[in-house]
C-alpha cells in the first residue's frame, strides 16, 4: 500500500483548497513532493529550487517547506489504522506499507483495501472533512507482470 503524494495530501488535509501543490526539501534545496498538477508543469522529483524560480511566481502555485512532524504523525494514523485491519502488515516507508495477502478471496481483499479506505477518512474527517490521504495498492503479482493500478 502506498500514499499518493504523501506529503502533498498532508498539506491538503488542513487546507483542502489547495491544488497546485509543491513540498521542498530541508532548507528548501530541491522538490521532493508534488501535487499530479506541478507533476503536469513539468517539476520533476529532486529538481533544484533555483531552476523553478518562474514556475513559483505563479499564483496557482504553492511552495511548502517540508514538515516532517507533520508527515510523521500522518504517517503513523495510517500505519495504525492498517496494522489494525491488515492480518500482517510492514511498515517499509513513512507512506508505505506491505500487506500480507496470501489465502485471501478477492472479495476479501477487495473489502479489506475498502475497510482500510474508509478507516483513514473517518481518522482524518476529525481534523478537516474535505479532503482524504489517497492511497493506491499494488500486488506482488502485478508487480511481476509489470501491471499498476492507482
Amino acid at each position: 500500500m502506498d500514499c499518493n503524494n504523501f506529503y502533498v495530501s498532508c498539506e491538503r488535509v488542513f487546507q483542502p483548497f489547495l491544488e497546485d501543490v509543491l513540498v521542498l526539501s530541508n532548507n528548501d534545496g530541491c522538490a521532493i513532493a508534488r501535487s499530479n498538477e506541478v507533476k503536469a508543469l513539468g517539476v520533476k522529483m529532486g529538481t533544484p529550487f533555483f531552476q523553478m524560480r518562474d514556475l513559483i511566481k505563479r499564483p496557482q502555485v504553492r511552495v511548502y517547506s517540508s514538515n516532517y512532524t507533520l508527515y510523521g504523525d500522518m504517517s503513523r494514523r495510517v500505519h495504525d489504522i492498517v496494522a489494525a485491519l491488515a492480518p500482517a502488515a510492514e511498515e517499509y516507508s513513512i507512506d508505505e506499507s506491505f500487506l500480507r495477502l496470501d489465502g485471501m478471496t478477492v472479495l476479501y481483499r477487495f473489502c479489506l483495501a475498502f475497510c482500510i479506505i474508509l478507516m483513514l477518512q473517518l481518522n482524518f474527517d476529525d481534523i478537516a472533512a474535505e479532503e482524504d490521504v489517497a492511497i493506491s495498492a499494488v500486488t506482488a503479482s502485478e508487480l511481476l507482470h509489470g501491471i499498476h493500478r492507482a
